[in-house]
């Protein structure tokens, strides 16, 4: 799946007051909606860990979290583009290196494409 992977978001240390990174991984995606330029989503992500790099707190699993009432799943949207959504570039990527490697065949076989002709 290509939305499990791992998210963090700042939020404030319940220790020190500084900021602080909550660790998660994306458990589900819904309400997917388009425009004319956008892919917007929302993820719900599970907190997984806390760390803080001020005062050195840390939170290792969710027991600790649950502790501290850092456990419950937050949503957060997210917008993509529809050339990386459906990994358009990747696939015009490929078509100009198939295209190279055909010409660069031709060029090694000492032949050259005739522009005027149909084929």
């Amino acid at each position: 799946n290509k939305y499990k992977y791992k998210v963090h978001k700042k939020i404030k240390c319940q220790c020190c007051g500084e900021v602080a990174i909550l660790f998660g991984e994306v458990v589900k995606v819904t309400k997917k909606h388009f425009d004319e330029e956008h892919i917007y989503f929302d993820r719900e992500i599970l907190p997984k860990k806390f760390k803080c790099f001020n005062c050195n707190y840390n939170l290792n699993n969710i027991k600790e979290l649950r502790v501290e009432q850092l456990d419950n799943i937050y949503t957060e949207e997210e917008l993509d583009i529809p050339e990386d959504y459906f990994d358009l570039y990747d696939k015009l990527r490929k078509e100009i290196i198939k295209d190279y490697e055909y010409d660069k065949a031709m060029e090694d076989e000492g032949l050259e494409m005739d522009f005027n002709q149909d084929y």
